[in-house]
């Protein structure tokens, strides 16, 4: 983000055998955060299912957020396969 780059863009274009289309001359501005969120116990770690019962995003101008989740989901419980 703060190269003003898309790397999951750049990433679909390199698959699809493209070249990286990425600038010689790029410069760095703003700040970047990271965030994730996991549905998990606090204190043994393993998955939580449940509903998320609130949820709200940041938004404005630079703001970009990429989840799958919403208010109402039901995160199921993990199914061990064997």
């Amino acid at each position: 983000m703060v190269y003003n780059v898309d790397l999951v863009q750049e990433q679909i274009r390199i698959a699809a055998g493209e070249k990286l289309a990425i600038p010689s001359d790029m410069r760095m501005r703003g700040h970047s955060i990271e965030c994730r969120i996991n549905a998990e116990d606090p204190v043994t770690y393993s998955p939580s299912p449940g509903t998320i019962d609130f949820l709200v995003f940041p938004g404005g101008h630079g703001i970009r957020v990429d989840s799958a989740a919403y208010q109402g989901w039901r995160i199921p419980p993990i199914t061990i396969r064997s």
